[in-house]
């Protein structure tokens, strides 16, 4: 786990510096198909049981293609919502996800993963659900800021 940091601490300034060419919505989705492609393979190299297979899983997915989502998140929230509404939406929707989807999830995979005599398959099958539902909300706000456009903030109507 701390090489995948080392590795997520060099990759995530260079992501952010990536999207600023690419754009934000852009590194996002493409880390989070990245990482729904990296399902099946991440469990594989987790069942090796080995310390290489352990590691390189860890490195891969947190250290590569987890850096892209947290290098832009705060930057795509903030560009999601107009100034006026920016701290309510992004504090509502981050916290009611981390809550609902974040906090549930341990107990959803142990569940699944009891239910089904340790099999991966379905936590694998569960992990692909919530990579849908994170294209789909990145598609949705995507279309909602272009259809509401940016209303201007308090200090540039007054």
């Amino acid at each position: 786990m701390t090489l995948g940091a080392l590795v997520a601490t060099v990759m995530i300034p260079l992501m952010g510096l990536l999207s600023d060419k690419v754009g934000r919505q852009k590194m996002y989705t493409l880390s989070v198909v990245l990482l729904g492609l990296f399902i099946v393979p991440w469990f594989l190299l987790l069942d090796t049981g080995t310390g290489w297979g352990i590691m390189l899983a860890t490195i891969v997915a947190f250290g590569i293609l987890w850096a892209p989502v947290t290098a832009v998140l705060g930057t795509l929230c903030s560009e999601i919502f107009s100034a006026n509404v920016r701290y309510t939406g992004i504090t509502l929707g981050y916290q009611l996800g981390a809550a609902l989807a974040g906090g549930t999830a341990p107990l959803i995979a142990t569940g699944l993963l009891a239910k089904y005599d340790g099999d991966w398959r379905p936590v694998a099958i569960y992990l692909g659900i919530t990579v849908a539902i994170s294209l789909l909300a990145i598609f949705c706000a995507s279309r909602m800021k272009s259809a509401l456009g940016t209303a201007p903030s308090r200090a540039e109507s007054a």
